[in-house]
């Protein structure tokens, strides 16, 4: 499935995200900071179909960020669909020069999926189904034994900001967790 992203900021500065289908519908939108939303609006983005009705949310951490043993910022976000935990996405960042790029490991229907860039420059992230066991051992992660990729999320340049290629049938609420996944990666590079 193939799906594109437009980043839409608002005269206030509040940035939307918005979903398209392999036909150019829009399906889904992501949205931080209206002011029609509650009070809690710093805590949460919604996720809400084109009319506007909630789907999801996208629960923020309250700063809760941690560094593990082997040096790596850890950032947990929770993807709440009907009242219960649909998908959790751990965000590491390694410590170096600069701002390196993070990398994702996704909880989401039973299994674990890996989302990470192989080049800094160019911040496009390759998706994975599985996730090696060892990969926090290697200093470049790209040195790791990955399974073969299973998507792309990329920046893009004509109708989209970024397009997403994900392998079809992968997941029942796909459009939630890309456009989840969307959300913090292009938080995380900007």
């Amino acid at each position: 499935m193939n799906y594109g992203v437009r980043r839409l900021t608002a005269y206030d500065g509040v940035t939307r995200y918005h979903l398209f289908d392999d036909e150019h519908r829009l399906i889904l939108v992501a949205d931080r900071d209206s002011p029609w939303l509650s009070t809690e609006v710093h805590r949460f983005v919604c996720l809400a179909r084109p009319d506007g009705a909630p789907v999801a949310s996208l629960d923020l951490p309250w700063g809760s960020r941690y560094t593990s043993r082997l040096d790596v910022e850890l950032t947990a976000y929770v993807l709440i669909r009907e009242h219960a935990v649909y998908a959790i996405f751990n965000e590491y960042r390694r410590r170096g020069k600069g701002r390196p790029l993070p990398y994702y490991i996704l909880e989401v229907e039973e299994g674990l999926w890996l989302a990470m860039a192989h080049n800094p420059v160019e911040p496009a992230f390759t998706l994975y189904d599985e996730v090696p066991k060892d990969l926090e051992a290697y200093e470049a992660l790209s040195e790791a034994d990955l399974p073969p990729p299973i998507g792309r999320i990329a920046p893009a340049r004509g109708d989209y900001d970024i397009t997403v290629d994900l392998a079809t049938g992968r997941l029942e609420h796909a459009d939630l967790v890309i456009l989840s996944l969307v959300y913090l990666i292009d938080q995380a590079i900007r």
